[in-house]
């Protein structure tokens, strides 16, 4: 449904006298009201397919062939292809990793033993952590193990992280 809107303003911006002068670098002349009402257009349109697209990227509603950034994955997975097993353990450690508002060296030790037990990624921590560097300029000092050391909140955050990627391989995994 975004997508057809995206379409229309494209077409509209298309036949915009405004535009194309600007473009063919013509002199500038009076725009009437409808131009400047198909420049809001297109900025609250942006504004809100952003947010549309983020939520569907994290809650999945309805598959997106349009927006995502599927080929930027594809060819960063390709960049990590000797950390990550799959793309879509690419994929998900990003929607993870952005969605980390605060104890993010706590969230990222969770989500590494997910990827380790789940056989996402290879075991490698410095790997792992360099990864984390270059993406997001993020350099934990060391990625601790909790095997056998009893932590409640790092459990908690581990069961919560291994139903998300639970979640997103059911609606994402090609079978």
């Amino acid at each position: 449904m975004i997508y057809y809107q995206y379409e229309d303003i494209k077409h509209d911006l298309s036949v915009s006298g405004a535009i194309a002068d600007y473009l063919f670098g013509k002199p500038q002349r009076k725009h009437n009201r409808t131009e400047f009402q198909i420049y809001s257009d297109v900025t609250t349109f942006e504004a809100l397919k952003q947010v549309a697209v983020e939520l569907n990227a994290r809650f999945g509603f309805e598959n997106d062939l349009y927006f995502t950034n599927k080929v930027d994955d594809a060819i960063n997975f390709n960049k990590y292809r000797h950390i990550f097993t799959k793309l879509e353990s690419y994929q998900f450690t990003n929607l993870q990793f952005k969605s980390f508002a605060d104890k993010r060296k706590a969230q990222t030790d969770s989500l590494y033993e997910v990827l380790i037990k789940k056989e996402l990624i290879t075991d490698n921590k410095t790997k792992f952590i360099d990864f984390l560097q270059s993406e997001y300029n993020f350099k934990p000092a060391i990625i601790n193990s909790f095997a056998k050391k009893i932590n409640y909140e790092h459990n908690e955050r581990v069961l919560k992280i291994s139903d998300a990627w639970d979640e997103f391989a059911k609606k994402n995994m090609r079978t």
